[in-house]
């Protein structure tokens, strides 16, 4: 898209995470879309593993924000019923949050009180222990300042923080064990270290999980578990991996995921008709300092 050479497009994405880090490799075109221009994304369909994936992340934001404070383990039962409660109205306080999304993450949330109570009861007790140990250590939610690595800055958040153990969430319709997932796992939680150490007040952290919460039909939760030392391997490959996406920006070479005609990306018509992209930039009306 010659019209795009106009544009420093690395003063519209001046911070980097490690999800567009993965997306600008999976698929250059939707990144550029979505996470560079900004382009809005038309409400073409709902996706609903996502929209699941956001209420249970909610419902464990709310039940470890509380525990700072509270012991809901006394009554797990009610208490996760006051928190579905108020993940809806949370949900629904979201002013950026289309309506359509709203509407369903709240009817998801009603309609399967018994479905999440089963899932996230058993999961949630085995952290018992680890709350009563490190209550005043826990980090929900815990989003980091701007940091520079390998000479870009770089963001993000982490799920939770619960004493030298950093636990991320990731929510899926069925499981996937590989050893490539693994290996981005620890990539994701070597980028959470780096900012760390960088930030002012360290966490430390020492043990690394990523938990997959399965949700199908019989719900299940899987665990990866990092050490430390493999967790420092995959740094130098993470730092080189910034260093690549901001060339791939900077040199304007994005490459589309799928080569067939049916890219499920909900960019797929601007995807192929480089006439809509510049319409659609132009309605952005991006500031004269990115020229």
């Amino acid at each position: 898209m010659q019209f795009l050479k106009r544009y420093d497009l690395l003063k519209l994405r001046k911070h980097f995470s490690f999800s567009f880090i993965k997306e600008l490799s999976q698929c250059g075109m939707r990144a550029l879309f979505g996470r560079i221009l900004n382009i809005p994304k038309p409400m073409w369909k709902l996706n609903a593993a996502r929209l699941k994936g956001i209420a249970v992340h909610k419902i464990l934001e709310l039940f470890f924000e509380k525990s700072k404070t509270v012991d809901l383990y006394k009554d797990l039962d009610r208490a996760l019923d006051i928190i579905f409660v108020q993940a809806e109205s949370d949900i629904n306080d979201e002013e950026d949050r289309p309506e359509e999304e709203k509407t369903y993450i709240r009817d998801y949330i009603r309609l399967n009180n018994l479905y999440l109570k089963g899932l996230l009861t058993p999961y949630l007790k085995g952290f018992r222990k680890d709350i009563e140990i490190y209550r005043d250590f826990l980090l929900p939610e815990l989003s980091f300042k701007k940091t520079e690595i390998a000479g870009h800055l770089c963001t993000g958040r982490i799920d939770l923080g619960i004493g030298p153990r950093l636990v991320d969430f990731k929510t899926t319709s069925k499981s996937n064990t590989g050893p490539m997932l693994q290996h981005v796992y620890k990539l994701q939680c070597g980028m959470y270290d780096l900012m760390d150490e960088l930030s002012e007040k360290p966490a430390h952290f020492e043990h690394f999980s990523v938990h997959q919460i399965i949700l199908k039909k019989q719900p299940e939760v899987l665990e990866f578990d990092f050490t430390k030392e493999e967790i420092n391997t995959c740094k130098p490959e993470l730092k080189h991996n910034i260093l690549q996406a901001r060339k791939l920006i900077s040199d304007q070479t994005f490459v589309r995921n799928y080569a067939d005609i049916f890219c499920p990306c909900e960019y797929i018509e601007l995807c192929r008709d480089e006439k809509k992209v510049e319409q659609a930039v132009k309605d952005l009306e991006l500031p004269e300092s990115v020229f």
